[in-house]
């Protein structure tokens, strides 16, 4: 993961508590968001998801995520769709 983000630790440095941590975000939001960070299963054939097809409203607040918690992915692909 540390590849994709430098916003969520790695799995070795991480200690299971049993303690839930709660984001800001809206679940639609981050479930798009992590679809940048966790491996893609086979039936996706390793394809991210379309940003250029997200409505507006949802694309920036993937786009504020991804700044927040560092996925360098969905941020250079926001950049490019912005400008």
């Amino acid at each position: 993961m540390d590849s994709h983000t430098a916003g969520f630790p790695s799995s070795e440095s991480i200690v299971v508590d049993q303690q839930p941590i709660t984001l800001q975000e809206p679940s639609d939001i981050l479930e798009l968001l992590f679809q940048f960070v966790h491996p893609r299963t086979e039936m996706q054939q390793f394809r991210q998801p379309v940003i250029t097809e997200i409505e507006p409203t949802k694309f920036f607040a993937v786009a504020e995520a991804a700044e927040k918690y560092i996925v360098f992915g969905v941020m250079n692909l926001c950049f490019t769709r912005i400008h």
